[in-house]
């Protein structure tokens, strides 16, 4: 279970920097002429660029960035005029590293006159570690930290003047393939729906790199290397 922020006060909360981000794992620390021999220099360039965004780490991450626009009709807005779409952005670099606070949404949201979400979900084997017993399996935290974030998104986004029945979710590479997962789950029901449409980049959960299909096999490797 991730830790939980010290309870809110109701004092003023300073959201004028970045919040902490999720325990990273396996993020590559080779020099760059080694580093290219197993990856293209554009994600070379890409993983030095976000390196400075993926500190400070710690368990207690479960953050979102909420991008908002100057309203271009704040007149008409201010007697009852309509909401704004919200586009909620899953980063997906990798299951073991990567952050929503690394990719700043301002010119998207000013541009496109959207409200725009990034966020931060566990990762590595606080995220997506599964133990299965018989036919049932659980785990997968870092999926259902989106979930969470979905849920608090429907009830805030009015006080922001954004539509929580217009929310589109866009994923890339293993983002894409969580947003993929979350089309098949039970939240895209009518009467649950959480989110409207859903955007995937260079990724699906038939990738085969999705996916482990065995997961008890990676659960007991770790359980024995903690001795557990």
């Amino acid at each position: 279970m991730a830790i939980s922020a010290a309870k809110w006060t109701h004092q003023p909360k300073d959201a004028f920097s970045l919040s902490n981000v999720c325990i990273q794992s396996g993020l590559p620390k080779l020099s760059e002429t080694d580093a290219l021999k197993s990856m293209s220099a554009q994600k070379f360039d890409h993983i030095h660029r976000i390196l400075p965004f993926l500190k400070p780490q710690s368990e207690d991450c479960l953050y979102m960035n909420l991008f908002v626009p100057e309203r271009l009709d704040r007149h008409k807005t201010q007697f009852g005029g309509p909401q704004l779409s919200v586009l909620l952005l899953i980063h997906g670099d990798d299951y073991g590293w990567g952050s929503g606070n690394a990719h700043n949404a301002t010119i998207l949201s000013a541009s496109g006159q959207i409200i725009v979400v990034t966020l931060n979900y566990r990762l590595g084997v606080y995220g997506f570690m599964g133990r299965c017993e018989q036919s049932s399996c659980n785990g997968n935290s870092g999926l259902s930290d989106v979930v969470a974030a979905l849920k608090m998104l429907s009830n805030i986004l009015p006080s922001f003047g954004g539509d929580p029945t217009s929310i589109t979710l866009m994923g890339w590479g293993s983002g894409a393939s969580l947003v993929s997962l979350l089309m098949a789950s039970p939240i895209t029901q009518p009467k649950n729906r959480l989110f409207r449409r859903a955007i995937l980049l260079d990724g699906t959960a038939l990738a085969p790199w999705a996916m482990s299909m065995h997961p008890q096999q990676y659960f007991m490797k770790i359980a024995e290397t903690l001795d557990l």
